[in-house]
């Protein structure tokens, strides 16, 4: 049940974080197409600017939590392993 859940948690983070990783993309490569036309004072700009910093930050988040995740299976994955070893 515990690995049930664990496993369902990271493949939710493993496709959030291919979604963020695929929105970055799309924003580096409007940004450097408009770099290239020297039309970076346009508003599409500053908002590809503007998604590409949140989802930075979100990716940050996300790879936090997945660390918080993995520390705790590990240490439930102690306890379960101390009580069922032979005494």
């Amino acid at each position: 049940m515990i690995s049930n859940a664990a496993r369902q948690a990271a493949t939710s983070l493993e496709a959030a974080t291919k979604a963020i990783d695929a929105a970055l993309e799309t924003c580096g490569s409007g940004m450097r197409g408009l770099e290239e036309r020297g039309k970076t004072h346009l508003p599409a700009f500053k908002k590809l600017q503007v998604i590409s910093t949140l989802a930075s930050r979100v990716m940050f988040r996300i790879s936090r939590v997945a660390i918080l995740i993995d520390i705790q299976i590990h240490k439930v994955a102690a306890r379960v392993s101390d009580a069922v070893a032979p005494r």
